[in-house]
């Protein structure tokens, strides 16, 4: 989840993609991310971390994250990343 700082929560959906196109989940998620705390209230304006790891050979990589709010990408974010 990730809050606007207006009250709306969205939903956040990450992925990792290869050049080939393959995707990879995520294989160790921590903090917010791996959905323990899904139903606890976090106090307003305060932020709360979370952390993903990815296992993937060799290669280059494009990181992409999405907001999503009523099943719809509100707002993405993509880079690219080396695997080495």
């Amino acid at each position: 989840m990730s809050n606007s700082g207006s009250g709306i929560l969205y939903g956040v959906d990450f992925s990792v993609i290869g050049e080939d196109g393959a995707a990879y989940a995520a294989i160790e998620p921590s903090g917010t991310l791996a959905g323990n705390e899904i139903n606890t209230p976090i106090a307003y304006q305060t932020s709360k971390d979370g952390g993903v790891k990815f296992k993937v050979p060799r290669g280059n990589y494009k990181v992409v994250l999405e907001r999503k709010f009523n099943g719809k990408v509100a707002e993405s974010f993509a880079c690219t990343l080396v695997a080495q």
